[in-house]
């Protein structure tokens, strides 16, 4: 067994045939999934699982690595939670990496932006930008249904771009609606590999004359040990000027330590699920307690991501949360809505904080 970076795990197993190692693909779920418990908190996991048998599905290491890759985003989808290769729906939905390509060349994409709040005044701080493929047969599609497999190809740094120069060009746009505010784009583990990204944000920032600290750069958690390329990444995005924050923070059991070791990073989002479970789950409530007050101690910022309810909002300002992202404010729109969500929000935003 090798860990092949982040949360994704490869395992080589011997067995007589594919019926041997589908078997053991659900004993390994049944025994992934039961819970665990650390620190007085309970977690369960979901894995997603991708097989790929030789020689069948690879004659190669590589070969059968891509396969089951393939097959695992599959699985992210299927009851099963494991899938192996010949149902990539890459290959019949047109929604794939050359598809991908195509559609940015086409000009197809646009970007949606949800907005962010402060829980004690109502300001709002900033836009999170979250790219829409507008796709010619399949009408408005959201992210899950083509970043997964963008990411695992070399498209995604020319689509990072694209996004990149399209928020910096929106952002006065949109700090008519909300002075101050900033702008945040999501950055794959993919992207972070190499120099093109800090190469492809100079440049940015200089044509779009948007100053570096209203850009903030949103990536996944990180390893406990980053690598030195990703700690120089953070490091050059933190000289630039950039602000770097941390999503889908608490989903991994090295949270803290990641933290502590990045002084680049200075905002991390909670995630989603830990937010929404806050209310009614007394160890979702303490891990959020201690990852606030951490957080808080290093002088980091904290934001609640996928807020939904106005007593979710209460209990995370108890916990001295103060940031707010979420359907509850405000669903991500086109750059023309956001005018339009802005006067809503300032007649109805303290009814919605419960202030």
């Amino acid at each position: 067994a090798v860990r092949l970076g982040g949360d994704e795990f490869a395992l080589l197993i011997a067995g007589p045939d594919a019926c041997a190692l589908e078997q053991r693909t659900e004993d390994l779920l049944t025994e992934l999934s039961q819970p665990i418990r650390l620190d007085e908190v309970s977690w369960s996991i979901t894995p997603s699982i991708g097989l790929a048998v030789h020689p069948d599905d690879g004659r190669t290491i590589g070969e059968l690595v891509q396969a089951a890759d393939s097959a695992m985003y599959d699985a992210k989808s299927s009851p099963q939670r494991w899938r192996r290769p010949g149902g990539d729906r890459a290959a019949s939905d047109g929604t794939g990496p050359e598809e991908l390509a195509e559609a940015l060349r086409r000009d197809q994409l646009v970007v949606h932006y949800q907005p962010q709040v402060d829980g004690w005044t109502g300001a709002v701080t900033g836009f999170e930008a979250l790219v829409r493929w507008q796709h010619p047969e399949r009408g408005l599609l959201l992210p899950d249904l083509f970043l997964p497999r963008a990411e695992r190809s070399a498209v995604i740094a020319d689509l990072t771009r694209w996004v990149l120069g399209r928020a910096l060009a929106d952002l006065p746009t949109l700090q008519v609606s909300a002075p101050g505010a900033t702008v945040a784009v999501n950055v794959s583990a993919r992207s972070m590999m190499g120099t093109r990204l800090l190469g492809d944000l100079g440049r940015l920032l200089e044509e779009s004359r948007v100053h570096a600290h209203d850009l903030v750069l949103e990536i996944t958690e990180p390893a406990p040990r980053a690598t030195a390329e990703v700690t120089g990444l953070l490091e050059g995005l933190r000289a630039l000027g950039c602000g770097v924050s941390v999503h889908g923070f608490g989903s991994a059991q090295t949270s803290l330590t990641a933290l502590w070791q990045l002084p680049a990073v200075r905002e991390i989002k909670i995630d989603p699920h830990l937010v929404q479970a806050v209310a009614d789950d007394p160890d979702a409530e303490r891990l959020c307690r201690a990852m606030i007050s951490a957080a808080r101690g290093l002088d980091v910022r904290v934001v609640a991501e996928g807020v939904e309810t106005t007593e979710t909002v209460h209990r995370l300002r108890g916990l001295g949360c103060g940031a707010f992202q979420g359907y509850l404010l405000g669903e991500p729109v086109p750059l023309d809505e956001v005018a339009g969500w802005a006067g809503a929000w300032h007649r109805e935003g303290s009814r919605l904080l419960g202030r």
